[in-house]
């Protein structure tokens, strides 16, 4: 039982470590609300449908992520990519990925939601002042 302890400490040790290296976000304003982890984990967990144009779409030894080994997409239902030490996974408006090492997993293209254009800024009355036209007739 006394060797376990020290195993259990330095795994623990090690967690510790390798949680503190990593950065959380919550943040909508770049891009879809949701959470994005960057350090020694990388990942993402967001909300937005995706800018699918493709009914299907498979691609072996690339992804949008560097280091994929293959992606498939079907329309804006689903979404698959793995990499060696990763994965991301969109199913309808959610898409989640995690990964490390090598793969680094990236958020794909959005729709952008059409914002509505601020109203133009009220400019302050100008009034013109016109001098009243004053004709004199002359007879004669």
């Amino acid at each position: 039982m006394s060797r376990s302890l020290p195993k259990f400490l330095g795994a623990a040790t090690l967690c510790v470590l390798a949680s503190s290296c990593t950065l959380i976000s919550v943040d909508s304003q770049d891009g879809p609300p949701g959470a994005h982890a960057d350090g020694l984990i990388d990942g993402h967990a967001v909300f937005g449908w995706r800018a699918e144009k493709g009914l299907l779409r498979a691609e072996l030894l690339d992804g949008t992520s560097s280091g994929a080994l293959f992606e498939i997409s079907v329309w804006k239902l689903l979404r698959l990519e793995a990499g060696l030490a990763g994965v991301c996974v969109g199913i309808g408006p959610f898409d989640v990925g995690i990964g490390t090492l090598f793969f680094s997993p990236v958020v794909p293209q959005m729709m952008q939601e059409s914002k509505p254009k601020p109203a133009p800024e009220a400019t302050p009355a100008t009034t013109e002042t016109t001098p009243a036209s004053t004709t004199t007739t002359t007879g004669g």
